[in-house]
């Protein structure tokens, strides 16, 4: 007997147990209410870029092949080479005015001894003719002695060589005049191929690229390619082909979708995470965001904008090309009341939540203000240590239902606004700015 009574009691002991258990794991999860700070963020990945940076572009009026590219990531003295450029039709060119410098230099001493030789012989000929006017000239002193047709031919004589004279003054003033002329022309064409070697030469100079600065040299991305510049590759005006930042101040290069462009504004701070430096971090804030959006491929109807954001205090600076994760600060309000969103209900237009009351939940109306995906700020409705239910109670948990003032209801009329997502809410300024109370007024 006593055996049996020891069994029926032993088996109502494990059936409270169980009961206990099922009740235990049937518990409602709950949330604490506090104060804190309500903070709503984005994330977005991007490249760390120097703020100022000296680019080397390929050089103006033509093609080139890329015949020598430094490595990415190469420390560099002002003055170093750092890309080599090469193209066959410059060179012909180049050579073909230095050819012609020197057919033009040629043609110059040509000109200058045939000038010569035309003016000697022509000064050879003024002189003969001196001299026969000087022979003429002492004859005519014997004219006194001679017939009167001597004397005439002797006259004849000393005019034809005073003619003969002018012609030859005058023939010679016109070839100076002409050589003059000729050697001008000469000397031209010599200027003229001169400045074409200059042209083509210093165009050839152009095609070898030096860093004005010291810094680390990083190749650009290619126009034809999407990817970083290689050798071998064909290189257009004005395309960057090397950059040197200035490692002294860096920012972050990213994109976002339309829908999270609407939520930034410069000023924004931001907060930074590097993949390849753990345990560093950096701060910083939103300086730039693009007015146009960019296609993210051809006919897509998906449209990036991009975004620039500083890089002020850094643990450790982080350097060009780096990847970065940005966390920025959309909204960040402190001492507030911040609940689970999943703790707010819709019901009949009003939003609730349950409030833990002894065994029950009484169900709460509030008010909301700003609110992400995760947390909402409760302007009116909790205070402080308040419990509330994660989950909606089942009907025989809840209890009363609890609402807000007229009073403070009215107030917060005027100030509700609806947000993007069609939701109504208020600021937590305004509601600091109304004097209203945050706790419940309970009976």
């Amino acid at each position: 007997m006593n055996r049996l009574r020891n069994r029926l009691l032993s088996l109502m002991a494990i059936v409270l147990l169980m009961a206990c258990n099922t009740h235990k794991n049937d518990s409602m999860l709950t949330y604490l209410v506090a104060t804190s700070t309500f903070s709503e963020s984005l994330l977005a990945d991007g490249t760390v870029e120097a703020v100022n940076s000296r680019t080397l572009v390929c050089p103006e009026s033509d093609e080139y092949n890329i015949k020598f590219l430094i490595d990415d990531g190469t420390l560099v003295k002002a003055g170093d080479t750092v890309c080599i450029l090469e193209n066959k039709q410059l060179v012909d060119q180049y050579e073909n005015a230095i050819k012609n410098l020197e057919l033009s230099k040629a043609e110059y001493n040509k000109i200058q001894a045939d000038l010569a030789l035309d003016l000697a012989l022509l000064e050879a000929q003024v002189k003969n003719n001196e001299a026969q006017t000087s022979i003429t000239n002492l004859d005519s002193a014997q004219l006194q002695y001679a017939s009167p047709t001597q004397k005439k031919i002797t006259e004849l004589e000393l005019k034809i060589a005073q003619i003969q004279k002018e012609k030859f003054e005058h023939k010679l003033s016109a070839v100076k005049r002409i050589n003059q002329f000729e050697i001008r022309k000469a000397e031209l064409r010599i200027r003229q191929n001169e400045n074409n070697v200059k042209r083509w030469k210093e165009q050839l100079l152009q095609l070898v690229l030096l860093t004005p600065i010291d810094g680390l040299a990083m190749r650009s991305i290619s126009w034809v390619t999407g990817n970083k510049v290689i050798e071998g590759e064909t290189a257009y005006p004005p395309m960057p082909l090397i950059e040197i930042p200035d490692l002294s101040l860096m920012r972050l290069a990213f994109s976002v979708s339309e829908t999270e462009y609407k939520r930034i504004k410069v000023g924004q701070k931001v907060e930074y995470t590097f993949d390849a430096m753990p345990g560093n971090s950096a701060q910083g804030s939103i300086t730039y965001r693009s007015s146009v959006g960019r296609e993210l491929s051809r006919n897509s109807k998906v449209k990036l904008f991009d975004m620039q954001a500083s890089i002020d205090t850094a643990a450790v600076l982080p350097g060009a090309g780096l990847s970065a994760r940005a966390r920025i600060i959309i909204t960040q309000i402190p001492d507030t009341i911040v609940v689970p969103t999943v703790a707010i209900f819709d019901e009949d237009s009003t939003k609730v939540v349950f409030v833990k009351h002894g065994n029950r939940y009484n169900k709460q109306e509030i008010i909301t203000a700003e609110s992400s995906q995760k947390e909402t700020i409760v302007a009116a409705g909790l205070q402080p240590g308040d419990v509330l239910a994660l989950a909606h109670p089942k009907a025989s948990q809840v209890g009363k239902f609890i609402a807000l003032p007229a009073d403070v209801k009215q107030k917060l009329s005027k100030l509700i606004r609806t947000n993007s997502n069609g939701t109504d809410s208020v600021s937590p300024s305004e509601v600091n700015s109304a004097a209203l109370p945050q706790q419940p007024i309970t009976d």
